[in-house]
């Protein structure tokens, strides 16, 4: 009787890292606010979906896709009523 022998093996390979990076059209706006447009990029394949949040909370702009590893979002900031800066804080995600 053949003995039963096995000689597969498993390797598991790991992955690169993921990284996104976005910068501003501009770091200012006047009172009477105006269109931000943030910039990205990113090693994810074409075609990625990516979202943007604002101060934490979902833009309410489209998801976008990657094309040539970037994407482009347009934010409009509204106007400041207030009479202290306000500060907005973005982040993309996919």
């Amino acid at each position: 009787m053949a003995a039963n022998l096995s000689n597969a093996l498993s390797v598991t390979e790991a992955g690169i890292p993921v990284t996104i990076t976005i910068s501003a059209s501009t770091t200012s706006e006047p009172a009477s606010g105006g269109p931000v447009t943030i910039s990205g990029t990113t090693n994810e394949p074409d075609g990625t979906t990516f979202t943007l949040n604002v101060n934490g909370a979902d833009s309410g702009l489209p998801p976008v896709t990657s094309a040539g590893g970037a994407f482009t979002f347009t934010y409009t900031i509204p106007a400041n009523t207030a009479t202290i800066p306000v500060t907005y804080t973005f982040t993309a995600q996919d």
